[in-house]
């Protein structure tokens, strides 16, 4: 069974046969499916000799296995029938395909083909949906995803209207319709159908469908071993689908997922090695009611999960559960649907599982046992009787002594095993233990002589409290650079001092040419390449520029202002005096200025074209340039020309070349405008060098991070530029960098909500919510801008409050609300006008205490809270804030604890805020 895809509409799929015997039940046990089709008098059993002929019918070839498509023909062919006649025809085949076509045009467009490509199908017949699958298949004769009309009528002469399909038709059709793969991985289509089909009939999984594999399915229902098959030993399930084992008490509901699941294959393997105990294999996925009951039920029941410890388990899951995989310390955040792995683990894993386990096709639930040599022993899927996994379980699981008191056990011995079990004792010790032994644990996190790793230490490391701890760590990934995840890199370069920022560099190179896997050597050469680049000193000479331009050194500079007129007639000026003095190069690079104006002026304002302007701009200020190598207007200009003619390489080196001759022109529109040219011109080469990996200079990150440093102290440059500036250094990955541009920012643009945005997300990625909290703390505002930074000061602290509630500290939270409170309160006592849009997050924050105070059980502190959210935001009763409630909700869950408590008259005063809510009091 899989999610939503279809609506109701294949809920019960039976592909009847137009004979006397019953329909093949798709998501019944396959060897029922069989028998009902061997049942040719249609009496509800099959004797032996219905079985014989039955089996019979299929024709092996020399090597004994069936033609796949016969067989797969033989068990859809009765679900196939479009409009009821009892065959199926041409007319079948093309209704089908109509349903498709919405708009009439004789195509079918790849939106038009959704519902037999992965979306939902709802609304379709489940007879219609197959044939349309099928067709479609056939017919999308260069997987292009979409039938043109010619496909279209290609196809349509194999299948004439009127024209009976005869069974070996069929049978090829149904294989050429499984190269129909989806592109969504989770998709549920006609293609995936069938390849699903196809595999529960191969009894032994050996790739193969043979008459032994057909007469094993049948014949495991055969109870009595009579060889013939009862009704009652068939139990034919009419009226809808049995749901076996599908019952989960209120005791399990409440529970937390217990599973022992493996965090990686690799570690699983291993444990298998170990343990010599069997691989159990889970499959799940949102929104698909047998996997929601999993999660829900079985995953939780403690007789379940002791089945399972049997096994050595791990879980695959293409959903996300939670928000995050880390907290703000580093520590794991567990998937709440499935326990004890996070996010990324059970999602990661799905494509190594697919490669090696799944026979080419993706269905869940699903639970696929694996011997340790290798063998499948079950693989379950499209289950509607869960009994059949318990089965599978106690049948072949190792319940052989307990397992090992990891809780028992020294760190030097649990860091040998890969066990989660062991992982997560290490974890809680290098989070609760003292600081010696979690800088002893740093140490110890990486050690290439060691089998087993553990890089969630080092995260841990990272977020340490203790300096100690995380210059341990920095000198462990240094030294053991091989067992770090390269997505960690970014986090330990932005913890690292300058030394250790070099010897980072310098050994992720190293690790590069020693990476097998394409992607993980582009990425690791990527990182060193730009981590060399920001720990080196750029060409740009930031600290001076900005001495200057705080000093307003030239603030005017040399420009070519004025009207399109006047420019054009500096420009015969200039060219007449060129003709005197051809080897002038001042006058070259006065005439090339003159003209790069002039074509800014036509690009703005798109009234011509700028092409000639700007070639001849650039040939002057090359000219100027032979003339006098170090004339700073002349390659300021040539920057300007080449940006304009496409050219990055050429306006970024001019650029460069052009600035340390601008010093005295510091303040100028032309400098601003030159750090525009070389920001542009690098950021536009690092991206396509990125993109297309090929060598690249390491100055270029320096020169485009430093453009964009000055320009922020520039009384020219642009909030544009700067957000520009954020963008390129999360897209480098260089956090620390970004985290102080952002700080610069919001001082600098106190009133761009986005330039916020950017402070929020950067702080909270990189130091949580508590060092949300502290950076607010460090930023100051013009005073003609400070009601504007406190209020999204006060904003920001409600939603770093948010954080420490959803992360569980509450007193945290409580102090940060406040804050926010406080900011938002002096923001409006600076700017009244500023009470109504802070009036939602003053509520908020007071329904936030309101959560802190009724979790740590002061009842009364939380009703008092709820007065002032309500009091400051009475209209905003119902609405739900960053915690996912509203005051609504939680004046009702605080009316319950104090009628529960027995004081009746705090309920009372509970409800009547609501009542005084609703009546806008």
């Amino acid at each position: 069974m899989i999610r939503r895809l279809l609506g109701s509409s294949l809920c019960c799929l039976t592909l009847l046969l137009p004979a006397g015997a019953q329909g093949f039940d798709l998501f019944g046990p396959p060897g029922i499916g069989l028998a009902r089709l061997a049942d040719a008098d249609g009496s509800g059993d099959v004797s032996a000799a219905e079985r014989e002929a039955f089996l019979a019918s299929f024709q092996p070839d020399g090597s004994g296995a069936l033609d796949r498509g016969v067989v797969l023909a033989r068990c859809v062919v009765g679900g196939l029938d479009v409009d009821g006649d009892g065959a199926i025809t041409g007319d079948d085949v093309h209704e089908a395909l109509s349903s498709l076509d919405t708009d009439g045009d004789g195509a079918i467009s790849a939106t038009e083909a959704e519902p037999v490509n992965g979306a939902s199908a709802t609304g379709f017949g489940a007879a219609r949906w197959l044939m349309a699958g099928i067709a479609f298949s056939m017919a999308d004769e260069d997987l292009s995803r979409d039938v043109t009309v010619s496909e279209w009528k290609a196809f349509g002469a194999t299948a004439p209207t009127g024209q009976v399909v005869e069974l070996a038709q069929l049978a090829g059709w149904t294989v050429v319709a499984q190269r129909n793969v989806p592109e969504v991985r989770s998709a549920f289509t006609p293609s995936i159908l069938l390849a699903t089909l196809g595999a529960s009939l191969d009894a032994d999984r050996n790739g193969s469908i043979s008459r032994g594999d057909l007469d094993s399915l049948m014949g495991a229902l055969d109870a009595d071993g009579n060889g013939e098959l009862s009704s009652g030993e068939l139990r034919p399930r009419r009226g809808g689908m049995s749901r076996r084992g599908w019952e989960i008490s209120d005791e399990v509901a409440s529970r937390t997922p217990g599973m022992p699941w493996q965090r990686t294959l690799e570690d699983a393997l291993e444990m298998v090695r170990r343990t010599n105990k069997p691989l159990l294999i889970a499959v799940n996925m949102d929104g698909e009611p047998a996997s929601d009951n999993l999660r829900a039920g079985r995953y939780r029941d403690p007789a379940f999960i002791e089945l399972a410890s049997g096994f050595v388990c791990v879980v695959a899951s293409p959903d996300t559960h939670v928000e995050r995989s880390h907290d703000d310390r580093g520590s794991r955040v567990v998937c709440d649907q499935l326990g004890r792995v996070i996010e990324s683990e059970h999602i990661d894993i799905e494509p190594a599982l697919f490669e090696r386990y799944f026979s080419g096709q993706r269905v869940a639930p699903r639970h696929v046992g694996v011997s340790p040599d290798g063998e499948i022993l079950f693989d379950l899927f499209l289950l509607n009787d869960f009994t059949v996994i318990d089965a599978a379980l106690r049948e072949h699981g190792v319940f052989e002594g307990a397992g090992p008191d990891y809780g028992a056990m020294s760190s030097m011995a649990l860091l040998e095993s890969p066990d989660a079990g062991a992982r997560d004792v290490l974890e809680a010790r290098m989070t609760l233990a003292e600081e010696t032994e979690r800088v002893g644990l740093a140490a110890l996190a990486l050690d290439s002589r060691r089998q087993i790793q553990h890089p969630e230490l080092v995260r841990l490391g990272l977020r340490d409290a203790s300096e100690a701890v995380r210059r341990v760590t920095i000198d462990g990934v240094v030294r053991e650079i091989d067992g770090v995840p390269l997505d960690l890199m970014p986090e330990i370069f932005s913890v690292a001092g300058p030394e250790a920022r070099v010897q980072l560099s310098d050994a992720l190179a190293s690790r590069a040419g020693r990476e097998t896997g394409e992607p993980e050597q582009v990425r690791a050469r990527r990182l060193a390449r730009v981590f060399g680049a920001a720990a080196a000193p750029s060409s740009v000479d930031v600290e001076r520029l900005r001495a200057a331009i705080a000093g307003g050194a030239g603030a005017t500079g040399p420009a070519a202002t004025g009207t399109s007129r006047a420019r054009l007639e500096a420009l015969a000026r200039l060219e007449s005096l060129l003709d005197r003095s051809p080897e002038d190069a001042d006058l070259h690079a006065l005439r090339a200025q003159t003209l790069l104006a002039e074509a800014r002026h036509l690009i703005r304002s798109g009234s011509g074209n700028p092409t000639f302007f700007l070639e001849d701009a650039r040939a002057g200020a090359s000219r100027a340039l032979e003339l006098h190598p170090d004339h700073a207007l002349a390659a300021a200009t040539l920057s300007g020309a080449c940006w304009y003619l496409s050219d990055p390489a050429g306006s970024g080196d001019a650029a460069a070349r052009a600035i340390p001759g601008l010093v005295g022109h510091a303040a100028s529109q032309l400098m601003a405008d030159t750090l525009d040219f070389l920001h542009l011109a690098r950021t536009r080469q690092l991206y396509d060098a990125m993109g297309n990996e090929p060598e690249w200079p390491a100055e270029w990150v320096g020169q485009a991070i430093a453009a964009h440093d000055v320009l922020l102290a520039h009384p020219l440059g642009t909030e544009a530029q700067a957000l520009a500036g954020l963008q390129l250094l999360g897209n480098l990955e260089l956090f620390a960098e970004q985290r102080a541009f952002a700080e610069r920012i919001v001082e600098r643009y106190p009133a761009s909500a986005e330039a916020h945005n950017w402070f929020r997300f950067v702080f909270l990625r990189d130091e949580g919510a508590a060092g949300l909290a502290r950076a607010y703390d460090g930023v100051s505002y013009p005073a003609e801008q400070e009601a504007t930074g406190l209020w999204f000061a006060g904003y920001g602290r409600l939603v770093a409050g948010d954080r420490h509630v959803l992360e569980g500290r509450g007193a945290q939270a409580a102090v940060t609300y406040e804050g926010a409170v406080s900011d938002l309160v002096t923001s409006v006592d600076l700017e009244p006008s500023f009470e109504g849009s802070a009036a939602p997050y003053l509520g908020f924050s007071f329904a936030g205490l309101c959560r802190v105070r009724l979790d740590a059980g002061d009842l009364e502190g939380a009703l008092e809270a709820l007065a002032s959210a309500m009091e400051l935001n009475p209209g905003g009763a119902e609405a739900v804030g960053g915690l996912g409630e509203s005051p609504a909700a939680l004046a009702t869950e605080l009316g319950a604890a104090f009628f529960e408590r027995g004081d009746r008259d705090a309920a009372r005063r509970a409800e009547e805020l609501m009542e005084g809510a609703g009546s806008g009091r």
